[in-house]
């Protein structure tokens, strides 16, 4: 198959017909609800956002976990593209919201929220539509509802915006 080539419809289509049912919430009430996952993150699971980033220095997590808590407290959730954010705490962020766990479903979904909450409002923090092709329904619908709904509602969101189009998801909604 040549670079260019089209995906197989069967890659596409199952994502694609699952797409078409995931929630349309609001813009405001995505963004809120998801704001609530990140907020009510427990520490423990906080800690482990910030430990996850397994080619740190000594002293890495630290800074990861005051960046992610900065991130919280004092940016509303948002992420600051100013300073070294690409680094602390974004690296952990995107590590743990490329990767399912079930014991870390809270960490999960916190990152997915903070990832997501930037591609809702314009930015571009990470490969949302990559991990959606990726990791799609079958992975976001293992997801406890009050985790589960506000992430594929913010799935659906992206797409029903067109966000998706470079992938030619789009094309089949």
């Amino acid at each position: 198959m040549s670079a260019h080539a089209p995906r197989p419809p069967s890659t596409i289509c199952s994502v694609t017909d699952e797409a078409k049912d995931l929630p349309d919430w609001p813009r405001e009430k995505i963004v809120s609800w998801l704001e609530a996952i990140i907020r009510n993150t427990p520490e423990d699971m906080l800690r482990i956002i910030s430990n996850a980033d397994g080619h740190a220095f000594s002293g890495d997590d630290e800074k990861h976990y005051a960046a992610l808590k900065e991130l919280i407290e004092v940016n509303n959730c948002r992420i600051d593209w100013g300073g070294n954010v690409s680094w602390f705490p974004m690296e952990p962020i995107e590590l743990v919201a490329h990767s399912f766990a079930p014991n870390y479903e809270h960490a999960f979904a916190t990152c997915t929220a903070i990832l997501m909450i930037e591609d809702i409002e314009g930015g571009f923090a990470d490969y949302t539509e990559f991990r959606w092709l990726n990791l799609g329904p079958k992975t976001y619908n293992k997801l406890t509802p009050e985790f589960r709904e506000p992430i594929l509602a913010g799935f659906g969101f992206l797409i029903r915006r067109g966000d998706f189009e470079r992938s030619g998801l789009s094309e089949f909604m």
